[in-house]
């Protein structure tokens, strides 16, 4: 039977669940299949590459598809200047200008990935890429090629394309709800980006490079000392600096157009990783934080995904501590229609190693988030906290002084409690606390509401290890039921009949649709499940992550 001898809603329910390869893959067949299957363009890209932009005018240039974005993608990793060879190191107040060994970083990086127990997987998704008969290339031609694409990006930079891409797109773009700022669009595994970009899809096969990484991440791959990596992130935001070049760029384009534009969604993408927009913004006045104080006042955003890069913070000055200053906080308090709000920071357990306990400065949520009960956030329903230090009264004084949450998200925080230190054998004493001092003093607030709370204990960055978080529903059955305190379980190592843990790889695919969300948890697991493995052991924990929305997904009752 022909495929277009399908009735029409028929046909049309089957194209709703292909991907938007296999439409295109489709669209080729013929010419009636060409007129009738009509892509998919949730998203789109932008950055100082020709592909990109060349994608991104075509489509906000086209009347039918131009009314599909909902989300604007900003990739702000560039391409670094390389050697050829390796040559001798430059001096260390040269380090903005030194020259990365080409073939030393490409061997390097293809290394690591042939070393890790992922091995297979790499070389199924060359074949998948590249074809199954595809050749590396040399690296003397991956040379060639990486030169003209960053020779081509400096030119785009310089002429300001991808500037002017944005600003049209910002007009034409009607639909358009969600600007994401990302240093992660290249990153999570070799040949495995988060996000398959044009750029990305526009490699020639077998083509060999290094992957970008925006923002001064603490990358392996960089070829800095420790003082220059943390000079550079130690730069007050008034001088001159072109690490986080998107977010300046965002900022100003984003109020231009504040007039012709319903963003309402404003997210700084940085996955898992140790990164973020550096927290010398949020230390002194600047032409980049007054732009955030008005854009924040002037744009009615529903949801915002703060990720700061706390690294390069003095212990002994708390002048360089950006929660010791009030413009964060004062930033924040503009967004009276927040529904969605998440905070990540970067390196502070990192900070820590080495001081003493009584000695480390503590971050009191207080500090930076405006939380007076009820009155700056009313309609706040997510709170993501990340890599968050901080002690358990102040976390519990702000659970407090948020009257409308259903749901909560804590992703490798640590709580001091006391003198204790940090660590996550103190869970048990977070849920206790909460179930003590809010279920039963809040006067029935938490008892209506039943918030879900999920928390989770990660690995760290570049580990190629699992992500794992405690079940929500585990949580709640202690909480709102008569389950016991599973932290408590997981410290006395007790045993459980049935399989409570999952492990779960950054290989799964990003969703093509901003606004995917899944039905039905469970089956979407077993469909993806190539990447997973399910743990037939204890302890009573589980990952299920949607890298996009953040939220945590139950699989088990």
């Amino acid at each position: 039977m022909e495929l277009l001898s399908l009735d029409l809603d028929v046909l049309n329910c089957v194209l709703d669940h292909l991907i938007q390869r296999d439409l295109k893959s489709l669209r080729l067949v013929n010419r009636a299949l060409y007129s009738h299957i009509k892509l998919k363009i949730p998203r789109l890209f932008i950055s100082p590459n020709r592909t990109n932009i060349d994608v991104f005018e075509s489509v906000i240039n086209h009347e039918e598809y131009r009314l599909q974005v909902r989300e604007i993608v900003w990739d702000d990793a560039r391409l670094e200047y390389f050697s050829a060879h390796r040559g001798p190191r430059r001096s260390r107040w040269q380090v903005d200008q030194l020259p990365r060994d080409f073939d030393h970083f490409v061997f390097k990086l293809e290394r690591q990935d042939e070393r890790n127990r992922f091995r297979s997987i790499v070389d199924l998704r060359k074949k998948e890429l590249w074809g199954l008969n595809a050749e590396e290339m040399s690296i003397e031609e991956s040379f060639r090629v990486y030169r003209q694409l960053w020779d081509d990006q400096q030119r785009i930079i310089q002429n300001g394309e991808d500037v002017k891409a944005l600003r049209q797109g910002l007009l034409r773009l009607s639909n358009l709800k969600r600007i994401t700022l990302t240093s992660e669009a290249w990153r999570m595994y070799y040949l495995f980006p988060k996000y398959e970009t044009p750029f990305f899809r526009s490699l020639l096969p077998g083509q060999r490079m290094v992957y970008p990484w925006a923002w001064l991440g603490h990358d392996s791959y960089q070829d800095e000392d420790e003082d220059d990596y943390n000079r550079r992130l130690q730069t007050p935001w008034t001088q001159p600096h072109d690490a986080w070049r998107g977010y300046s760029i965002i900022v100003a384009e984003l109020l231009s157009a504040r007039h012709h534009s319903n963003i309402c969604e404003f997210i700084i993408d940085v996955h898992r990783e140790h990164t973020g927009i550096g927290q010398r913004l949020f230390c002194a006045p600047s032409l980049d934080l007054t732009g955030t104080e008005t854009l924040f006042s002037v744009l009615s955003l529903t949801r915002l995904d703060l990720a700061i890069n706390t690294q390069g913070m003095d212990p002994l000055f708390p002048d360089t501590w950006f929660w010791r200053h009030p413009y964060l906080k004062r930033a924040l308090s503009q967004l009276d229609s927040l529904k969605h709000f998440v905070l990540r920071l970067s390196t502070l357990d990192h900070w820590a190693i080495g001081i003493a306990s009584h000695d480390y400065p503590l971050l009191s949520l207080q500090d930076i988030l405006p939380t007076p009960h009820g009155t700056v956030w009313p309609h706040l329903q997510y709170l993501g906290l990340a890599y968050i230090f901080t002690t358990q009264e102040s976390l519990l004084i702000l659970l407090s002084t948020l009257p409308s949450l259903v749901e909560i998200d804590l992703d490798s925080c640590r709580f001091q409690t006391g003198h204790e230190s940090y660590e996550i054998r103190y869970y048990p004493s977070l849920l206790n606390s909460i179930k003590t001092d809010l279920l039963d003093t809040d006067n029935g607030a938490w008892k209506t509401r039943k918030p879900r709370l999920t928390m989770r204990y990660g690995a760290g960055r570049l580990s190629n290890q699992v992500r794992t978080t405690c079940f929500s529903n585990t949580i709640g059955g202690y909480l709102y039921g008569d389950r016991p305190n599973p932290y408590e379980l997981l410290e006395d190592r007790v045993e459980t009949e049935e399989p409570l843990a999952w492990e779960v790889h950054d290989f799964d695919p990003e969703p093509e649709d901003p606004d995917q969300m899944p039905e039905d948890p469970t089956k979407e697991i077993e469909e993806q499940n190539k990447y997973r493995n399910l743990l037939l052991y204890p302890p009573p924990i589980v990952i299920v992550e949607n890298n996009m929305f953040g939220n945590m997904f139950e699989t088990f009752e």
